[in-house]
């Protein structure tokens, strides 16, 4: 009993050096959390919308009824050959320049 009523009246000293570690290993775990959120919100908004072009439910969508019964305008499909063809043609080209530059090196 006289020991429960000393300690009541004199209490055991703090160690403010634990309570210093204890924040300062506090902070350090925020630190570090706050470092792989980032990395984690870099990485997943780096790998984004390069070439992802928004959903179209309806492509060709138009005023005119008969028009949008239809499969759309010759026009547009004759130019969205067009559009693949160069596009192939392209490729073609820059496939033929690199084996040239590949077979220069060898």
């Amino acid at each position: 009993m006289i020991a429960c009523i000393s300690k009541l009246l004199n209490p055991p000293k703090t160690d403010w050096s634990d309570v210093e570690r204890l924040e300062q290993r506090i902070r350090d775990i925020r630190e570090r959390i706050r470092k792989a959120k980032s990395t984690q919100e870099r990485f997943f908004s780096v790998q984004g919308p390069y070439d992802k072009k928004p959903l179209d439910l309806f492509p060709n969508k138009s005023n005119d009824a008969k028009r949008s019964m239809g499969e759309g305008s010759t026009l547009s499909q004759s130019q969205r050959n067009y559009e693949r063809e160069t596009k192939q043609e392209a490729r073609l080209n820059e496939m033929n320049e690199l084996r040239a530059k590949l077979s220069k090196r060898k």
